[in-house]
């Protein structure tokens, strides 16, 4: 069956996918446009903070966690950033962990 719909996030894990400007968005009202623009705009309080900006987040899990994908990357692998721990002198870097080596593979087994 062919579905001729088309949808703009709220599926898939933990939140669901965000849409990409309108559609389903966060707690804070982001969706994938606006959580981009916020992640690398800098924060002038942690000049160490500076945003992969290669990666684009898509589901937000929970506790400030969320994955991302790799635009960088023929597979677009999926990244999850955890800041868990996160230490301003050092910045968001060993916050990443590749999760799935595609989005591809990880919708298939998400959604």
């Amino acid at each position: 069956m062919n579905s001729t719909k088309k949808g703009n996030g709220g599926f898939g894990p933990e939140y669901g996918m965000l849409g990409i400007i309108t559609g389903h968005k966060n707690d804070l009202d982001d969706s994938i446009l606006s959580l981009y623009q916020s992640f690398c705009s800098g924060d002038p309080d942690h000049p160490n903070w500076i945003w992969p900006t290669e990666l684009v987040s898509f589901v937000h899990v929970g506790c400030a966690i969320h994955y991302c994908m790799d635009s960088t990357c023929q597979n677009n692998k999926v990244i999850e950033f955890d800041p868990t721990g996160y230490d301003p002198e050092v910045g968001p870097k060993g916050h990443f962990k590749e999760i799935c080596p595609s989005f591809k593979e990880w919708i298939a087994s998400n959604v």
